[in-house]
């Protein structure tokens, strides 16, 4: 059981570190804005679908939103190109 949290801790410590990347260009900084407004509106789209729409699209959108949020912290371009 230990090594199940271990593992689970490590992955949650990759995806959302305790620091943000330091965005050193102009265009760096303009896509950190971006993701940061992309996950704002994925988490007011999961709250339009847990209100309006449905189950299914709910859990897409806080899905997206953690992503979002993890590209924003660590501007990793796979997870950026993935999204």
């Amino acid at each position: 059981m230990k090594k199940i949290y271990n593992f689970f801790k490590a992955i949650f410590k990759h995806l959302y570190p305790s620091k943000m990347k330091k965005a050193w260009s102009k265009a760096g900084k303009w896509l950190r804005q971006v993701i940061g407004w992309t996950c704002f509106l994925h988490c007011l789209f999961f709250t339009f679908s847990l209100a309006f729409v449905g189950f299914k699209p709910m859990i897409v959108n806080l899905f997206l939103a953690t992503w979002c949020y993890s590209a924003y912290l660590t501007l990793r371009y796979w997870i950026i190109i993935f999204h």
